[in-house]
């Protein structure tokens, strides 16, 4: 931030933003924090802004215990924009998802709600059960995937992301909060449920 210090505040609203803040330290460098009740949203954003490209994914997971504007703050897309969502191994960035509990187990693995940080996108993310003394990740399984990524349908859901690494599989794919079965059995009674008209059908 030293660089800053020559300019006149007037003139650098980034500065002046910063001087009107508090600060903290994260890692042994003094970063500013926004106080309570003090920013306005347009001096709110460009500390956001800024702290996107300064702070670590661990910084991010403990700026939420700094006061209770960053409690407020900390899951703002724009914190978290220069967060990819895959790690340079291939594997999940979990820092920049937020896991919003499990919606359900099945014999293909299990699948979580979850926030996708840097876009404030809710998705489904599917862990695919595998199998490490054996075959590893079922082959139709990659082969359905692999599908689904060149597949643009009205009626078909889209695969936004796909993690393989090792014996690990997790997709991601738009959050719907009904299954099939919720459609068909509302009520969840083991005697219920009914035919969907075809006008219905049609349209899933």
């Amino acid at each position: 931030m030293s660089g800053l210090s020559s300019v006149p505040p007037t003139a650098n609203p980034i500065l002046a933003a910063l001087r009107r803040s508090s600060t903290a330290v994260i890692d042994g460098e003094a970063l500013a924090v926004v106080p309570d009740g003090e920013l306005d949203e347009g001096e709110e954003g460009i500390i956001l802004h800024v702290f996107s490209f300064l702070v670590t994914a661990q910084d991010l997971e403990s700026m939420a215990s700094v006061s209770k504007k960053w409690h407020e703050l900390v899951n703002r897309p724009s914190l978290y924009q220069s967060l990819p969502s895959v790690a340079s191994d291939g594997s999940v960035n979990w820092a920049n998802f937020k896991n919003l509990g499990i919606k359900y187990k099945g014999t293909e693995g299990e699948c979580f709600k979850c926030l996708e940080r840097s876009t404030g996108r809710i998705l489904a993310m599917k862990k695919i059960r595998s199998f490490p003394e054996g075959e590893g990740v079922p082959y139709y399984l990659v082969r359905e995937l692999a599908v689904l990524k060149g597949m643009e349908h009205d009626h078909v859901t889209s695969l936004e992301l796909a993690c393989l690494t090792e014996n690990d599989l997790h997709t991601f794919f738009p959050y719907v909060d009904k299954t099939l079965h919720d459609v068909i059995n509302p009520t969840g009674d083991l005697e219920g449920g009914c035919a969907l008209p075809e006008a219905a059908v049609r349209t899933l």
